[in-house]
């Protein structure tokens, strides 16, 4: 049994219910087997009680039933009906033989096979006085074949006789076997009572055995939590609870009280440490705090500098980026002027190529002038003689008198044609002069705009040369300048990390000086708690 003392406490209830498993399995099987025998005991009295009844009585039937063909025939005395009947009496005789062999088959007792064999042998001396009988009846000798009937009848009853003994026999059989059947239940009954008396007995001891096995240790377990409440640690139990779970409780109690008997010791060595320390931690304390109270004035002081030299640091860096805004402004605006000054060149040289077209369109007009001069002339010429011709004409008119008086209108009109002439070259010749002159000033004038072109190309590229200096220098400042204002961000923002840096070394300090108040005040607790600490271990008994 000491696997059982020092099996779990699950162990130990599980080994309970497995044993009222295993009684009540025991028990189902027995009464199942005293059911089951009972249950084919009565199965085979019906078959062999109730069959056999039935195979008796279907004999006596057929026994009889032969008695009466054979009498019928012996009234009738029709061959016929004689025949009809005989066949009868054959299938009666199979039958019955068949019903005693199956009556034999289910029967064991002896008796009653002894009586059914006798049955048998009747059966068969019988039969053949039958067929002596129904030989003469078929021979026609009547009378004969009626005083062997008559003969006949004390066998075929004694063999009925036989039969109903036979159903006696199997009634007593069949009374006996259902008695027996009965006290076979009644044994099973009780036995079946027994074993669960047994079972419940056993099951109740074993339950009763567990459950002391495991609230004796529970109770002690608890005993011992009791006494270590009312900070009793001289706890001792000399008895072995085992290794379940209650016992392994009990023994980690113990345990507890052992350790906190040593931790309630060591409080009582450390207690004085603590409150030794605890003062001597109260003076580093306010010492500290008088220099951090120091070095927060001290830090406080720098801060104030140093967010001075920030506003300036942002200062500068404000201006220069304004400088480099309107230098910005600058570059854009000569990038404006070498674009201005590259457009000009272009209209210039644009005004220069059409003052060259413009040269040549005078100089040709001059030249289409002069040969419109000698045109003129020509005409003139022409008209100098068609005036010499008009006058001859009429000179020639007036020789030939009346005839040439038509001749004479037409010279007239000619000399006035040419008089007419004449006057338009000379208007024309005044006009192609006026033209002249205009030209030679126009040829001039454009001479005069081609060197002042020239002067203004040359010009406009100097001014354009002048504007790219301009441009290259606005850009090295710009450069500079850009440099400056990111060195004044710099500058700012590490001013602006100092300032803050400061600060946080401004806050921490004050921190600090907090602290170094606040470990004064712990000091002085860390003392009070040290003397209730005593106090408190003082209550145990150790």
């Amino acid at each position: 049994m000491k696997w059982f003392f020092n099996a779990k406490i699950g162990a130990k209830i599980m080994t309970g219910y497995v044993f009222v498993g295993i009684i009540a399995i025991v028990t189902c099987y027995i009464g199942l087997q005293s059911i089951n025998k009972i249950s084919r005991m009565n199965q085979e009295l019906y078959e062999v009680n109730t069959l056999s009844q039935i195979y008796i009585d279907d004999a006596i039937d057929k026994f009889n039933e032969t008695s009466i063909f054979l009498a019928v025939s012996l009234i009738d005395g029709d061959k016929k009906t004689g025949d009809i009947n005989l066949a009868d009496i054959s299938k009666n005789d199979e039958k019955i033989n068949e019903i005693l062999i199956n009556l034999e088959n289910i029967n064991n007792n002896e008796d009653i096979k002894r009586e059914i064999a006798q049955i048998k042998t009747a059966t068969a001396n019988l039969k053949l006085l039958n067929d002596n009988l129904v030989d003469l009846i078929l021979a026609g000798r009547m009378n004969e074949a009626r005083s062997t009937f008559f003969s006949n009848t004390p066998y075929a009853t004694r063999i009925i006789e036989m039969l109903r003994h036979t159903h006696d026999l199997v009634e007593t059989q069949a009374k006996q076997k259902a008695e027996a059947n009965l006290a076979e239940g009644k044994q099973a009954a009780i036995a079946m009572f027994f074993m669960l008396v047994i079972g419940l007995t056993l099951s109740l001891g074993l339950g009763i055995l567990i459950t002391r096995r495991i609230t004796r240790p529970l109770k002690t377990a608890v005993m011992i939590a009791d006494q270590i409440s009312m900070r009793d640690l001289k706890v001792e139990v000399p008895i072995n609870y085992g290794r379940d779970e209650a016992g392994l409780m009990i023994q980690a109690f113990l345990k507890m009280a052992e350790n906190l008997r040593g931790e309630i010791k060591q409080i009582f060595g450390g207690v004085d440490v603590l409150v030794s320390s605890a003062s001597e931690i109260s003076a580093s304390t306010i010492q500290f705090t008088a220099s951090a109270t120091e070095t927060a004035a001290a830090v406080s002081e720098t801060t104030t500098t140093i967010e001075e030299l920030r506003q300036t640091a942002k200062l500068s860096t404000q201006k220069a980026n304004y400088i480099s805004e309107v230098t910005h402004k600058a570059v854009q605006a000569s990038q404006e002027g070498q674009k201005k000054v590259e457009q000009t060149l272009e209209e210039m040289y644009r005004i220069r190529q059409q003052m060259e077209s413009i040269a040549e369109s005078v100089v040709r007009q001059s030249e289409q002038s002069q040969a419109i001069g000698e045109i003129i002339s020509s005409v003139d010429d022409i008209a100098e003689q068609s005036n010499l011709l008009a006058v001859n004409a009429s000179i020639e008119a007036a020789k030939a008198g009346e005839e040439g008086k038509g001749f004479a209108v037409v010279a007239q009109e000619i000399k006035s044609l040419a008089k007419q002439s004449k006057r338009a070259t000379a208007q024309v010749r005044t006009i192609l002069n006026d033209i002249q002159k205009a030209t030679s000033s126009a040829v001039m004038a454009t001479e005069q705009g081609s060197k002042m072109v020239e002067l203004g190309v040359t010009q406009s590229t100097g001014a354009g040369e002048s504007i790219k200096e301009m441009a290259r220098s606005i850009y090295e400042a710009l450069q500079a300048v850009t440099q400056i204002a990111a060195s004044a961000q710099q500058q700012f923002a590490g001013t602006e990390q100092t300032a803050m840096a400061m600060e946080n070394i401004r806050l921490a300090s004050n921190q600090n000086v907090e602290g170094s108040r606040k470990i004064e005040t712990a000091a002085r607790n860390l003392d009070d708690l040290g003397k209730n600490l005593r106090q408190l271990a003082e209550r145990y008994s150790v």
